[in-house]
């Protein structure tokens, strides 16, 4: 199974690259299985921006990746008889927002595209023992109990099946304890504004079952 996504790039305002009249191909074994044009999510005023959803790789250091190289990915999630294409979009502005579209198709057919807008949240495609997984944050974090720049967000967890995004944090808990780690880590450091980032801590320990000692924390 092969995809491809095209279109013609400009630059629009922010820096970002947009594609004009993109079309997104899927090919089986050798076959045009079918073909598709991508719009722009609702609120992107019409300019599909793409954005990295694939989770970096081990050596990204030495070799960094191309600017939004890893927006379009095939995702096997639990359930699921055929793989699934995720088209990770943006909406433009400041730092707003992530959308991750999701196609999923059978041997007799694709079916329409859903959207998820993550808000200021970015998202990475992971594997878990049960298929594939979308890491992301909560973005009600964001702007709720400080500034944005000081705010931080817990994690959430998500796989796709029934034609739309399931939330499935409590069944990857060590994915969460160690995002709490990391933020009681980043708390302890010399950040002024540390409200933001106790708060996250928090929800994160409370999804774990921690939520009493976190409080009196």
């Amino acid at each position: 199974l092969f995809r491809s996504l095209s279109g013609t790039t400009a630059e629009v305002p922010g820096g970002d690259m947009a594609l004009s009249h993109p079309v997104l191909t899927i090919t089986v074994s050798g076959h045009r299985f079918y073909r598709l044009s991508v719009v722009a999510p609702a609120q992107a005023e019409g300019r599909v921006i793409l954005w990295d959803i694939a989770p970096p790789p081990a050596n990204e250091a030495s070799a960094p990746r191309a600017p939004n190289s890893d927006a379009l990915c095939l995702a096997r999630f639990a359930d699921l008889e055929m793989p699934t294409t995720l088209i990770g979009l943006f909406t433009g502005g400041a730092h707003c927002c992530t959308v991750v579209r999701a196609i999923a198709f059978s041997a007799t057919g694709q079916a329409r595209a859903v959207d998820d807008d993550l808000g200021n949240a970015g998202a990475s495609l992971n594997s878990s023992l049960t298929g594939a997984v979308i890491v992301t944050a909560d973005n009600a974090f964001a702007y709720a109990f400080t500034d944005f720049a000081d705010s931080a967000m817990p994690i959430r967890v998500l796989q796709f099946r029934d034609l739309r995004f399931i939330d499935v944090t409590k069944q990857h808990l060590d994915l969460v304890t160690r995002d709490a780690t990391t933020l009681w880590r980043n708390f302890n450091g010399t950040r002024a504004d540390k409200l933001g980032i106790l708060a996250a801590w928090v929800a994160d320990e409370c999804v774990v079952g921690r939520g009493a000692s976190a409080w009196r924390t």
